[in-house]
């Protein structure tokens, strides 16, 4: 969008944020820091985008900062190596997305760290892992959904069994899939935030998990998610 009609928006409709919906606002850095520059001169809001933890370094957060980023969203997926790099192909080390965050934080730039839980051909101690590595990372929101097998994407057509109409509607919901611990690791996802938030909680997890609190755990999910809504934009909007 050129900036004479962004203007043209902003003038018609108000506006004091921007959210840029593109799945890797850091690949190409020419391109984005000479965006960055020109968005910093004739534009000048707070602005979130979604970036690749692998491709930060110092020289991009600080740019990002100073054109006015507020807040990022980037894909952790699994704590697992082996997971997210030969089956979710995420080509991304555990040190590269420990740096990545311990900069977002030097530079008071708020961020969702995205999870999978209930992956195929994994166990609970792989979704363990991911929640361990969310508490090193510390992000403003641990997000976390569980895995859904969508036709025509390639883990989805690892389950031709399943069609669009079998899965939920939400990927907060439930797993169609058969994975071991189903009910312990449906439980997690609804706790995975709040144990974020509160680290201490994990060492009451083996008990937390065998509870039969479902209702009380959805409830507890809904109320983080709007409390990590609240701390990621509500300095701004």
């Amino acid at each position: 969008m050129s900036s004479k009609r962004y203007f043209f928006v902003i003038k018609k409709y108000g506006g004091k944020f921007v959210y840029f919906q593109d799945d890797c606002f850091d690949l190409n850095k020419k391109w984005l820091f000479n965006f960055l520059e020109v968005y910093k001169k004739e534009i000048g809001l707070p602005f979130h985008c979604m970036v690749r933890l692998d491709l930060l370094d110092e020289v991009t957060v600080k740019k990002l900062k100073e054109a006015g980023c507020y807040c990022v969203r980037c894909a952790l997926e699994s704590g697992n190596d082996e997971v997210r790099n030969k089956i979710l192909k995420r080509r991304m080390s555990k040190q590269q997305i420990l740096t990545g965050t311990q900069l977002l934080h030097k530079y008071n730039i708020k961020f969702v760290l995205q999870n999978m839980l209930c992956l195929p051909s994994t166990e609970i101690k792989v979704d363990l892992e991911t929640l361990m590595l969310n508490i090193k990372c510390q992000p403003t929101l641990a997000w976390s959904s569980i895995f859904q097998p969508y036709p025509g994407t390639e883990l989805g057509d690892l389950f031709p069994e399943v069609t669009i109409d079998n899965i939920t509607p939400s990927f907060y919901g439930n797993s169609v899939i058969d994975v071991p611990d189903k009910k312990k690791r449906i439980r997690l996802q609804r706790l995975f935030g709040v144990i974020i938030r509160y680290p201490f909680l994990r060492y009451f997890l083996p008990l937390l998990l065998r509870l039969p609190l479902d209702s009380f755990y959805k409830k507890l999910w809904s109320w983080n998610y709007k409390i990590s809504g609240k701390e990621l934009y509500g300095g701004i909007i």
